[in-house]
C-alpha cells in the first residue's frame, strides 16, 4: 500500500474520531503521524461561525493541525459552482488531504482526484470511492431514533419537530430516524 493510500486511511479514521470526539465532548487521538509536514484542507458549506455543521468541520480541522503539527487552510460558503476549482487549488498547492465537508462535494471530487493522484480527498457525509478519495459518512440513525422517541416522551402536547436544513440523503435519513423514533 503506497503511502498516500495509508495517508487517506488515517486520515479517514482520524476525522471520524475527531468527530466523534467533538460530539462526545472528548479530546482527540494523539496517535503520532505517518508523516512529517502534512498540509489538510477542507470546504465548507457555510460560514465556520454556523455554530453547528461547519463550525464542528472547522474544529475538526483544528485538531488535525494542533494533534499531528499540519499545516492547514479552509475555504466557506464554496458554491457549486467554485468546488472543482477550489480543489484543484489547494491540489496544485501540494495539500495531502483536502476534505470537502458535506455530501454536495461528492461528485466535484471524483472529477478533480483523477488528476491528482498523489492527493488524499474525503467527502463528509458523501458516497463516492476512488484510488485516491473515499467518503466517511457517520452513522447517526440510531441516536436520531432516540432523540425522536425522547421528544416524543417529553411532548405535553403529543406534537414534535425537527429542522434538517437541504434534503440530502443522509438528512432526509436522520429526520426519519426521528420521525420513526418519535412514533414509537
Amino acid at each position: 500500500m503506497s503511502n498516500r493510500a495509508t495517508w487517506l486511511k488515517l486520515a479517514s479514521v482520524l476525522m471520524l474520531a475527531v468527530l466523534v470526539a467533538a460530539a462526545c465532548g472528548t479530546p482527540a487521538p494523539t496517535a503520532p503521524p505517518e508523516e512529517e509536514g502534512c498540509k489538510a484542507a477542507i470546504l465548507l458549506p457555510s460560514s465556520i461561525s454556523d455554530q453547528g455543521y461547519s463550525a464542528a468541520g472547522y474544529a475538526g480541522l483544528l485538531a488535525i493541525g494542533e494533534t499531528y503539527d499540519c499545516e492547514t487552510a479552509y475555504s466557506e460558503i464554496v458554491p457549486l459552482a467554485e468546488m472543482e476549482e477550489t480543489f484543484r487549488d489547494y491540489a496544485s498547492h501540494g495539500y495531502d488531504i483536502i476534505i470537502g465537508h458535506g455530501y454536495e462535494y461528492g461528485d466535484p471530487i471524483q472529477v478533480v482526484a483523477p488528476d491528482f493522484p498523489d492527493t488524499a480527498f474525503l467527502s463528509i457525509n458523501g458516497d463516492v470511492t476512488g484510488p485516491n478519495y473515499s467518503s466517511l459518512t457517520p452513522v447517526v440513525k440510531e441516536a436520531s431514533y432516540v432523540a425522536g422517541y425522547i421528544a416524543a416522551s417529553m411532548s405535553e402536547t403529543g406534537k414534535v419537530g425537527a429542522v434538517g436544513g437541504y434534503a440530502l440523503p443522509d438528512v432526509v435519513n436522520w429526520l426519519e430516524a426521528y420521525r420513526i423514533g418519535a412514533q414509537s
